[in-house]
């Protein structure tokens, strides 16, 4: 339905509470070091707030036309999620993935979807793609394509720290995206070659 242009007081009180809620799990479940515990305290702090302003962000600038539909999809865990394709030297083979898509949105005027994937910090360069060296937003859009059965518009980073609603925006189809897939389908070669 119809969002607010930010966030109301219930839904502040809600971040708040989920906020803490998901952070004392974390420290209940000791499966990860979070830190020194003076610094952990600081770094809730800042991880709240931050959260706060980028979701006042999301509500003013992300959400005018786009609705989460999907959020934390996880792949190749129980399953694999196999793409085949072509590496840069022209062979075919085929490339078993896992991970997590963090989320698809929808376009609610024309159905399009979009993969968008946080950043904690700073978010990759577009001219990441032209050397191969940022892979994962095409990647995690072949694969919602293929997980959703579904054409997926694009795929971007966004950043929780710095409120960045769009950073290396890619296209599927898009030449660049192209020479990323192939760099991706070389990695196994690279790594039998030992290289």
């Amino acid at each position: 339905g119809p969002l607010q242009d930010g966030l109301t007081a219930q839904a502040r009180a809600l971040l708040e509470e989920t906020t803490l809620a998901v952070c004392t799990q974390r420290e209940r479940d000791r499966q990860e070091w979070l830190g020194m515990p003076v610094l952990w305290e600081v770094t809730k702090r800042d991880l709240a707030l931050r959260l706060e302003e980028y979701l006042e962000t999301e509500l003013t600038k992300g959400f005018k036309r786009q609705r989460p539909v999907k959020q934390e999809i996880s792949f190749g865990v129980e399953s694999p999620v196999s793409l085949r394709g072509v590496d840069v030297a022209g062979n075919d083979v085929e490339l078993q993935l896992r991970g997590r898509i963090d989320r698809v949105d929808e376009d609610v005027s024309n159905g399009q979807l979009y993969v968008i994937d946080y950043k904690l910090g700073r978010t990759p360069s577009p001219e990441g793609y032209n050397d191969g060296s940022v892979l994962q937003i095409p990647r995690y859009v072949t694969v919602a394509e293929q997980l959703l059965a579904r054409p997926v518009a694009h795929g971007c980073y966004r950043s929780i720290r710095n409120g960045t609603m769009t950073a290396a925006k890619i296209k599927p189809d898009e030449a660049r995206a192209l020479h990323v897939m192939a760099c991706t389908m070389s990695i196994p070669g690279r790594v039998r070659a030992g290289l």
